[in-house]
């Protein structure tokens, strides 16, 4: 779990940002899924984002 400041001017855009990530990661699974089933191997992008301290360690 991502550390995160108490700086409520901040925190939109931080709840923004996450459900991007999320739904970029569920894309990225069901294309990688499209890929396995079509092609019958396993896939990977190779992109995944990862998470770090957001401030203060």
């Amino acid at each position: 779990m991502p550390l995160d400041c108490d700086i409520p001017e901040i925190a939109d855009e931080v709840a923004a940002g996450r459900a991007l990530v999320a739904l970029g990661n569920r894309l990225l699974d069901t294309g990688e899924s499209d890929i396995e089933e079509l092609e019958g191997h396993q896939a990977a992008s190779g992109i995944r984002p990862r998470w770090g301290a957001v401030c203060g360690s």
